[in-house]
């Protein structure tokens, strides 16, 4: 619960939106942990850089919901307008996905990650 007061109060201070109260986000981490261990993720490559080093990845549940604001927020990344609109990733060495969901779990839930490494392997493309 720690670590999520500090990373919902990082995410205050570089976003200029007030709506999202601590309780929506921490209801909102939860029902990704929920999808994540459902194999409920889909996932859409909106691009990829011409060196390869970089992708932009949306993510949406199976009532899609979009998670690209929320995965940043948790990830810690600069958010902007187009934290809406997909993940930002660099590297090209491995699955970036797995890589995605994976850090999610790491940073929600750091003591049952393991439990939880095979579900980050299961998720759609479109």
């Amino acid at each position: 619960m720690k670590n999520l007061q500090k990373l919902y109060n990082q995410a205050k201070k570089q976003w200029l939106y007030n709506y999202y109260s601590f309780e929506l986000f921490n209801e909102d981490c939860k029902n990704l942990i929920k999808e994540i261990k459902k194999n409920n993720i889909i996932c859409t490559i909106k691009s990829v850089s011409g060196s390869w080093m970089s992708r932009k990845i949306s993510f949406i549940d199976t009532k899609k919901r979009k998670l690209n604001l929320l995965i940043n927020v948790i990830l810690e990344n600069k958010l902007n307008d187009d934290s809406y609109n997909f993940v930002k990733v660099s590297w090209c060495w491995m699955d970036m996905i797995f890589h995605i969901l994976y850090s999610v779990i790491w940073k929600l839930l750091p003591n049952k990650k393991e439990k939880l490494n095979a579900n980050c392997s299961r998720y759609t493309i479109i």
